[in-house]
């Protein structure tokens, strides 16, 4: 498990602040075993051999610095990445209310369209379209548009269906499926199985569409433009490791 948030919570992102402080008195009060992983091969043996030997939940807490970055790659960057992606959302984006989903891209919205009428769903992963629901229904007079990811999405599909039950006429979803969980390390998500057209009518969207690149992800924005939703954009990206951290907590 990962010591986000400590041993110094200013050091990190807002939302690890709790977990920081609180996670180890958790597993003391819950009286679970665990481990602080010490940077070596050597220790990492050690302490998987003591972990195997409990007979219930152990964890082993890996403080930050305790395994080394990947090498830094020497590849171009993606014909179509997140931030190619958020770019091309960008004009669409004026005069609406906007709710990105935790990680990267949160990250990069912050980074390229900071706005007041900007909400970050940080360390909440899955929960942005639920939001994002709440908002359209509770300002029908204004535009809303979910900037989410394919494995937010996944984690709580049942949401779109509760989308298209209440059919929020100014709602856009939109979602970057790189097909990765990306700030997380890069771990393959289950989007690959997926048919989101079909998703998005099953799930009772009035429109779904998948694009592949910057230029058809600005056209299928301008065909919905003043159209009724709720919408489905989805955009096929590649992965683009990394994002401007923000030098101050998005607001």
């Amino acid at each position: 498990m990962s010591l986000r948030g400590w041993p110094d919570p200013g050091a990190d992102e807002p939302q690890h602040a709790v977990i920081g402080s609180k996670g180890q008195a958790i597993l003391d009060v819950l009286g679970l075993p665990y481990w602080f992983l010490e940077p070596s091969a050597e220790h990492l043996a050690t302490v998987r051999r003591a972990a195997m030997d409990k007979t219930g939940p152990a964890f082993v807490l890996v403080p930050k610095g305790t395994i080394a970055p990947a090498p830094a790659g020497t590849a171009p960057g993606p014909a179509f990445g997140r931030s190619h992606a958020i770019a091309a959302l960008r004009p669409y984006l004026a005069g609406a209310l906007v709710l990105a989903t935790t990680g990267y891209i949160g990250r990069e919205l912050y980074g390229q369209a900071d706005a007041d009428t900007n909400f970050y769903m940080q360390g909440s992963m899955g929960r942005a379209l639920a939001l994002g629901l709440g908002t359209a229904l509770g300002t029908p007079d204004r535009r809303v548009v979910v900037i989410d990811g394919d494995g937010a999405v996944l984690m709580h599909q049942g949401t779109c269906v509760t989308v298209g039950a209440a059919a929020p006429a100014t709602l856009t979803h939109t979602i970057l499926d790189n097909g990765t969980y990306e700030s997380t390390g890069g771990q393959a998500t289950a989007s690959g199985r997926m048919d989101w057209v079909r998703m998005g009518a099953a799930a009772g969207y009035r429109s779904s569409t998948v694009c592949a690149s910057a230029a058809a992800l600005a056209e299928a924005l301008r065909a919905i433009a003043g159209r009724p939703g709720p919408h489905l954009v989805v955009a096929k990206t590649q992965p683009e490791y990394g994002a401007p951290r923000p030098e101050s907590p998005p607001h």
